[in-house]
């Protein structure tokens, strides 16, 4: 799987927001809508009642290597 380079950024923006535990990070509910939902479920796990997301293995895996 090829990342676009909205996927790339939006991987970073992730790992760059606070940890709120277990690796799970709030979003506001714009970007939830417009930029994690679309995402890619073998990248990100998300809670949508919460509005919070956090990356799967995979998606790990994929940003310690970008």
């Amino acid at each position: 799987m090829l990342l676009t380079q909205q996927q790339m950024d939006t991987l970073r923006l992730i790992m760059r927001s606070p940890d709120n535990g277990d690796g799970w990070r709030m979003c506001s509910s714009i970007l939830f809508e417009k930029v994690i939902i679309p995402m890619s479920n073998e990248l990100v796990e998300k809670d949508v009642d919460q509005k919070m997301v956090r990356l799967t293995d995979e998606g790990k895996t994929i940003f310690k290597w970008m």
